[in-house]
C-alpha cells in the first residue's frame, strides 16, 4: 500500500501545555468538566515535538483549552522550542490574564519563545459583562495585566499583542477597541462557538451534534495535541477522539 507522500510543513500546531484552567468562563468545556490543571512535563514535550518530523510550523500555539501561563515550567519549555530544528516562525501564548505569572511570561518573551501575545476578553466590553461569563475573573486584574502587556511589547518590539474577544454585536467591538486601543493591543471579534460541555451550549440544551466535519480531516495543515501527548481530532470537544501518541510515535507515522 502506498502511503501518502510526509508534508513538510504544518501551517498551525496547538500543543495544550496545560490540560485545565483557572476560570469557569461559560463559553469554554472548562466550565463544566472541572478540570484540575494538569501539566505536561518537559521530557514528555520534548518527546512529542520531536516526533513531529516536519521541517517547518508556521505558527506554534502553546495552548488549546487549557491556561499556559499556569505550567510552572514554562521557560524550560520555551528552551525545548528553542533547541528544535523545526522552523518556526510564530510562537503564540494566549492568556486569560488571570495568573499573576508575569514573570514566566516575561521570561518566554525575553528568549523569544513567545513572539505572539493573546489575551482572550469576552462580553460586551463592560466589567459586569466581562466578570458574569469568565468567573472568577476580575476586570481589575485584566486591566493590569494590559498595562504589563503594554510595557513588555515596548521593552521587546518584536512581540505582538492581540486579544480574542467573543461579542454578540458591533457594539461590544466599538467598546473594545476603546478599552485595548490605549495598550497597543489589536482585538479579533468572534461570535459564540457551540461547545457542548460549555454552561453556556448545556442552557440551550439544542445542539445537534454530528454535523459538518472535523477541522483536521478537512484540513490536514492543523494538529491539535492535548497535554498527554495525545493527538485530538479538532477543537470542537476535548477528548474527543485518540488519534495517536505523539509521545510513542512518529507523526509521520500517524499521519500515514
Amino acid at each position: 500500500v502506498d502511503r501518502p507522500a510526509l508534508r513538510q510543513r504544518l501551517a498551525i500546531v496547538h500543543f495544550d501545555i496545560v490540560g485545565g484552567c483557572q476560570l469557569r468562563c461559560v463559553g469554554c468545556p472548562n466550565s463544566t468538566l472541572d478540570p484540575r490543571p494538569e501539566f505536561i512535563s518537559p521530557e514528555l514535550f520534548q518527546r512529542c515535538l520531536a516526533h513531529i518530523d516536519v521541517q517547518k510550523i508556521s505558527l506554534l500555539r502553546y495552548f488549546n483549552y487549557g491556561e499556559p501561563l499556569l505550567h510552572p515550567q514554562l521557560e524550560d519549555l520555551g528552551r525545548i522550542v528553542l533547541e528544535s530544528p523545526i522552523d518556526m516562525r510564530w510562537r503564540e501564548i494566549s492568556t486569560n490574564a488571570q495568573c499573576n505569572a508575569e514573570d514566566r511570561l516575561a521570561a518566554m518573551v525575553a528568549m523569544g519563545a513567545v513572539n505572539i501575545l493573546t489575551i482572550s476578553c469576552d462580553g460586551d466590553g463592560t466589567p459586569a459583562s466581562y466578570e458574569a461569563l469568565r468567573p472568577p475573573a476580575k476586570w481589575s486584574r485584566l486591566m493590569s495585566f494590559l498595562a504589563f502587556a503594554r510595557d513588555l511589547a515596548a521593552r521587546y518590539p518584536a512581540l505582538r499583542l492581540q486579544a480574542r474577544c467573543v461579542i454578540e454585536g458591533p457594539g461590544d467591538a466599538r467598546r473594545w477597541r476603546e478599552v485595548l486601543k490605549p495598550f497597543g493591543v489589536r482585538p479579533e471579534f468572534r461570535g459564540w462557538i457551540h461547545l457542548p460541555d460549555s454552561l453556556m451550549d448545556k442552557a440551550r440544551d439544542g445542539i445537534a451534534m454530528g454535523q459538518g466535519g472535523c477541522g483536521v480531516v478537512l484540513n490536514p495543515d492543523y494538529l491539535y495535541i492535548d497535554h498527554r501527548g495525545r493527538i485530538v481530532p479538532c477543537c470542537f470537544h476535548p477528548g474527543a477522539a485518540f488519534l495517536g501518541d505523539l509521545g510513542q510515535h512518529l507523526y509521520s507515522e500517524i499521519h500515514a
